[in-house]
């Protein structure tokens, strides 16, 4: 075939309209890494060897067995009351009246005219003065010697007489409180006794006062 301006037309052999199709190339099986295959067989093996072997028996365990309290013995003995030879030695002593530690005295309870007898004679004087003035103050007072001096009592001790190289005392056993003493001539520091002594005949003389403190402890133990 010619154109119009001479030229032969190369001929195109036409085909009849087909569908483009698009060959996929085939897929290749994925290989697996040697190891993690490797590794996964492993496991599986043991996971069915673990499930197909039996069960390991455990031992009975015995239960655990209370231990019986372990006594404290230094508390023990530390609680214990403590036994000394002293303690035992006193307690001994009051059961056996030869053994104590101050033994008894030969002229407890006796008559207190011996007393009287042995002292100096000036000591001697302000004794009987005295002794007088107890008597006289409280007639019914029991005198007899009690620890080495004249001892005064009723219902208990209420005075006593004692001697000295340089004085004779009257012993007035009240408390301090409810002695009317307004001079201060009652001497000692104790709770329950003062004391008066007699230096000279002049110490004497107030008779008053003496027979008001002497009244004063008669009827606290009366």
């Amino acid at each position: 075939m010619t154109n119009a301006s001479g030229k032969k037309k190369a001929s195109v052999k036409k085909t009849p309209d087909q569908p483009l199709t698009t060959k996929a190339a085939p897929r290749r099986p994925a290989t697996k890494a040697p190891m993690a295959t490797a590794a996964k067989k492993a496991s599986t093996t043991k996971t069915a060897t673990t499930r197909s072997a039996p069960a390991r028996e455990r031992p009975l365990q015995e239960p655990p067995t209370k231990k019986a309290p372990t006594k404290n013995t230094r508390a023990a003995k530390s609680a214990a009351p403590r036994t000394t030879a002293k303690s035992s030695s006193k307690a001994a002593a009051a059961k056996d009246p030869t053994k104590r530690k101050y033994p008894r005295r030969s002229d407890l309870g006796a008559p207190a005219d011996d007393f009287f007898a042995r002292q100096p004679p000036e000591l001697r004087l302000y004794l009987d003065a005295l002794r007088a003035l107890v008597k006289e103050t409280v007639p019914q007072a029991r005198e007899s010697m009690k620890w080495g001096m004249p001892y005064y009592e009723l219902k208990s001790g209420f005075s006593s007489l004692y001697a000295s190289n340089t004085y004779a005392a009257l012993n007035i056993m009240a408390p301090p409180e409810t002695l009317d003493d307004p001079q201060g001539k009652l001497e000692g520091t104790g709770k329950t006794m003062r004391h008066y002594k007699v230096r000279s005949a002049a110490d004497l003389a107030d008779e008053a006062s003496i027979v008001r403190w002497l009244k004063t402890a008669a009827a606290r133990h009366g």
